[in-house]
């Protein structure tokens, strides 16, 4: 039973398409997944978690794998991660407690994060039409308000000349 649940883990954990690391409390990786291992590389347990996704050689400032440390609960946020290929990737990130000390303090923190990179991108790329797209109707705007004064100028200036020509219509 125990081998049919282990396989069955592997099974589950195999199937993540997140990467995953599982942290101590000194930041060092004591475990990672696969993509992880392809995206940071095969070499990645015992080395500090902020080395590894971030290229730094001390902790985050923001580090919420230390703040899931010091509370239990969990925390995420978007962060750029550099590869092992040096690219910047865009990441939505939950750590959370995955194993508790005797004493009922967070022993190690699980870090699960998915990339939405080329979600951002599309984010991008739709504000940039949008932008686009009000600068247009900014100038549509001027162009109709533009248009309206110039049609009321030259009915103005036909209703006066109608009004101040003294000879009659033609044929009378």
């Amino acid at each position: 039973m125990l081998q049919e649940s282990e396989e069955k883990l592997a099974g589950i954990i195999g199937a993540v398409t997140d990467h995953m690391f599982m942290i101590d409390e000194q930041l060092n990786i004591i475990w990672a997944n696969e993509v992880a291992r392809d995206l940071f590389g095969r070499d990645l347990i015992g080395k500090k978690c902020y080395a590894v996704a971030h290229g730094r050689d001390k902790i985050c400032e923001q580090c919420f794998a230390k703040k899931c440390f010091e509370d239990g609960k969990s925390h995420d946020s978007e962060k750029i991660i550099i590869g092992a290929d040096g690219n910047e990737i865009t990441f939505w990130c939950t750590a959370s407690v995955a194993a508790w000390s005797d004493d009922d303090h967070p022993k190690s923190v699980v870090e699960v994060c998915r990339n939405i990179t080329p979600r951002k991108q599309a984010e991008e790329k739709l504000q940039k039409v949008y932008r686009e797209l009000e600068n247009k109707n900014k100038e549509m705007s001027k162009l109709s308000k533009k248009l309206l004064y110039l049609q009321e100028r030259d009915r103005q200036q036909l209703g006066h000349h109608q009004r101040s020509d003294p000879s009659p219509p033609p044929g009378q």
